[in-house]
């Protein structure tokens, strides 16, 4: 068995993506209700790119040629990777859509 970056990474990036941006949800808030600008939704998809990179490397990853356990790896990566990408465009939405200064 044989486990590379590549099909572990929608495993790992993903979530960390997620979880960055949730902090970041919580500390940026107060920046965009004093300077008006739109910093937590820059964050947002900043961690929604890294996180949609992920699941692409992830997919690539899973169609190699490997041993059964390699290829559930890969593909628990994209599925991993793709739930914690909606919950981030979720959150990139909510951003959108509240007053910073109501949050």
């Amino acid at each position: 068995m044989i486990l590379t970056w590549k099909k572990c990474l929608g495993v790992s990036a993903s979530p960390a993506a997620w979880a960055i941006s949730t902090q970041l949800g919580q500390i940026l808030p107060y920046t965009d209700c004093v300077k008006q600008n739109s910093s937590s939704f820059i964050a947002a998809a900043a961690c929604l790119a890294i996180a949609l990179t992920g699941v692409a490397v992830s997919w690539v990853g899973q169609n190699s040629a490997a041993d059964r356990t390699a290829t559930l790896v890969g593909r628990l990566g994209v599925g991993i990777g793709l739930a914690t990408t909606f919950a981030l465009v979720l959150q990139g939405t909510a951003t959108l859509l509240v007053n910073a200064c109501q949050r």
